[in-house]
């Protein structure tokens, strides 16, 4: 699920943070998840899964009522707030929404002069708060308004042992998003030995924006920065195959607007605490 998340926050954040002309306004994507195990469009968990999920739990509230963790959650409030978001994510589980409870259902990117604001709608992945891109200084932050704290976001890196490759096969299949024809690429994505199979969906007709100049944004998965970069036009819609079943991303508004330039800087008064996934 933690992949589903980030390969969300990556997907949906890239497409328009750097362009010919720079894209100043708000997108918006939707996310749509079909895994084995659905039922009325809601993931059940098996039996072993929620044994698991009641170990994870016991062990969440042991360690947030560990009389050894007090000095560490008063140096770092956002190490506690983090726990406690995940232990009631935990919980919200055994209910009647299952896993459904940790997916997000979109995000909504605002971007001007190649910085990003993102913002999670729903799900586990709001426990990462708010992310931030500052271009000026190429770094990507976690900012959480609840504790009033901010984290830098580890850039990713790639060790010598780790084995890539990228493979992207345009087609002649095309259809309509948001009014604009798009194309179909399928892409292919190995690291190290699994290879992961996806289809972007991507336009010309937003020919103000050059994909060949995409950024992760301190987000990782530089490998599909790179295939994105082999795309020519601007990806509107993702479709992704996840252990037998389909992740669907796909923009549903683009709003070009003047933004305040206050949307793109840490907020003043905040403390820095480390970065916690």
């Amino acid at each position: 699920m933690r992949k589903i998340v980030s390969a969300f926050l990556l997907f949906s954040g890239i497409s328009f943070l750097h362009a010919q002309t720079p894209f100043e306004g708000t997108i918006k994507w939707t996310l749509s998840i079909n895994m084995p195990g659905t039922k009325n469009g809601s993931v059940e968990l098996t039996a072993k899964q929620q044994a698991e999920l009641k170990d994870g739990i016991a062990q969440l509230e042991k360690q947030l009522n560990d009389p050894n963790m007090k000095a560490a959650f008063e140096s770092n409030p956002s190490l506690k707030a983090t726990l406690e978001t995940q232990l009631q994510a935990m919980k919200s589980m055994q209910g009647a929404s299952g896993a459904n409870s940790l997916m997000p259902k979109g995000c909504s990117i605002k971007t001007k002069n190649g910085n990003s604001l993102t913002t999670i709608d729903g799900g586990m992945a709001n426990t990462a708060g708010d992310i931030l891109y500052i271009k000026s200084v190429d770094k990507t932050y976690s900012i959480k308004h609840a504790e009033k704290t901010y984290s830098v976001i580890p850039a990713s890196t790639k060790t010598a042992t780790e084995q890539s490759a990228v493979t992207v096969t345009p087609t002649t299949e095309t259809k309509k998003i948001l009014s604009y024809t798009c194309t179909k690429y399928n892409v292919t994505l190995i690291h190290n030995n699994v290879t992961h199979i996806m289809q972007i969906w991507a336009t010309k007709e937003l020919k103000q924006y050059d994909s060949k100049s995409f950024h992760s944004g301190g987000l990782g998965q530089d490998q599909t920065a790179e295939a994105l970069k082999k795309i020519d036009g601007v990806p509107l819609r993702i479709e992704a195959s996840e252990k037998g079943g389909e992740i669907i991303m796909e923009v549903v508004q683009i709003s070009p607007e003047k933004l305040s330039d206050y949307l793109f800087i840490l907020p003043s008064g905040y403390k820095e605490v480390p970065y916690t996934k």
